[in-house]
């Protein structure tokens, strides 16, 4: 719902009548597809290399969102791991609790 507040005044209108294009609200100067065209060509022609010219052009936006989808796989493997560890420790009866409490916390604080 947060993430969403800009389209509150779309939803009133949308309730009073029905939307027309013209209601959507426009795109950021940054998502326009001509803008981005003439960015890339403009940063090619200097490169000679499309990949550094993507690279130079993007790079820094994809590597973050890389570095978020990466950590994400890794938190997603995390919890059976957590899981399995906690398991193990109530089993054996973990010598020390600290670990224990400690790994509860972690499994059930990454959901």
């Amino acid at each position: 719902i947060y993430f969403f507040f800009w389209l509150n005044p779309l939803f009133k209108t949308a309730r009073k009548r029905l939307l027309v294009e013209s209601d959507a609200p426009g795109l950021p100067e940054y998502c326009i597809s001509s803008r981005n065209g003439e960015l890339l060509e403009k940063v090619w022609v200097k490169e000679h290399s499309l990949t550094k010219a993507l690279f130079k052009c993007y790079g820094f936006r994809f590597s973050l969102l890389g570095m978020l989808l990466g950590i994400s796989s890794i938190l997603s493997f995390a919890g059976p791991v957590l899981l399995d560890l906690l398991v193990e420790c109530a089993e054996k009866d973990c010598s020390d609790k600290t670990i224990g409490y400690l790994i509860a916390v972690l499994t059930f604080s990454r959901a």
